[in-house]
């Protein structure tokens, strides 16, 4: 099981359905991880589950170009071991 630390969200233009990069600490060992995917657009907490559950993993050394950004990443941690 992980926890959702946070999500940044971009949109296509014209379309509805935001496109999520979420970060999640693994409970047991404290690892991060980071997902890509699509969420719904209705709900923002469904969609950083959805993504987290499903979509594709995102590399932590670029998600942590946004996430250093708005302070979730210790950047004196060595987090960038993919």
């Amino acid at each position: 099981m992980s926890e959702i630390l946070d999500a940044v969200w971009f949109m296509e233009m014209g379309h509805s359905r935001p496109i999520g990069i979420v970060l999640t600490k693994d409970e047991i060992d404290s690892s991060l991880q980071a997902y890509i995917g699509t969420g719904i657009g209705i709900d923002e907490k469904i969609d950083r589950i959805v993504i987290s559950q499903t979509g594709a993993k995102f590399p932590l050394k670029a998600a942590a170009i946004f996430f250093l950004r708005v302070g979730v990443i210790d950047e004196s941690r060595d987090h960038y071991t993919d």
